[in-house]
């Protein structure tokens, strides 16, 4: 027999699926817990700087992309992400 509660959580395991993360919350339901990948490894690159202290305090400096998408394309995604306008000129395409 299961139990009533069964206690559940799914990884977000790739950046994109963070602006998902609403809908995925809202669809699984309050018994499931939505872990961000993202922000995780976000949080643990700043802690890394702080440690090799690599921060400058200051929210000031110059932002530069690398991406393997188009430029244009991945301006126009990557402003509903981080939430600002991204210039393409910032954006450099690579291949790996």
């Amino acid at each position: 027999m299961l139990p009533e509660t069964i206690n559940s959580a799914l990884v977000l395991g790739c950046t994109h699926f963070p602006i998902l993360r609403g809908a995925v919350e809202t669809f699984l339901g309050p018994d499931v817990t939505v872990v961000d990948s993202a922000g995780t490894t976000a949080r643990a690159v700043q802690a890394e700087l702080r440690i090799r202290g690599l921060t400058t305090g200051s929210a000031q400096g110059n932002v530069r992309f690398l991406a393997t998408d188009e430029p244009r394309r991945f301006a126009e995604v990557g402003a509903i992400f981080i939430g600002e306008t991204v210039q393409v000129d910032d954006v450099e395409r690579i291949d790996l």
